[in-house]
């Protein structure tokens, strides 16, 4: 996946997921946690490969992890874009915990490609 499929998957499915580390995309099992502290935020419109390109440079010690994702997601009540550095963790209970240690309001089920609240 390059930065212009990133953008594309961002705009058309509300968010993605990736791994640029092992390449992998959009998992469709586990739970995605994102981490506090690494979160960016902008309209949608100001979205581009350069500002992607800058994060991924940004947080590249930790996007190195093999099991930390580049995640995007776009909130439609305020039409603003965030990226973030979420990991992939298999345990919905584990998931959780991490997820309330990184001040989280939510983990996202890749499985059910749902939303939980915590």
């Amino acid at each position: 996946m390059n930065l212009k499929n990133i953008i594309n998957e961002t705009i058309n499915n509300g968010g993605c997921s990736y791994n640029i580390t092992t390449g992998d995309a959009n998992p469709t099992y586990g739970f995605m946690v994102a981490i506090h502290g690494a979160e960016r935020s902008m309209p949608v419109q100001d979205l581009s490969q350069q500002v992607i390109s800058d994060y991924i440079f940004d947080n590249a010690l930790i996007l190195a992890d093999p099991v930390a994702f580049l995640g995007t997601w776009i909130n439609p009540e305020n039409n603003m874009v965030y990226l973030d550095v979420s990991y992939l963790i298999d345990d919905v209970q584990e998931a959780t915990l991490v997820g309330r240690w990184n001040k989280q309001l939510a983990i996202y089920d890749n499985n059910n490609k749902t939303t939980i609240y915590i």
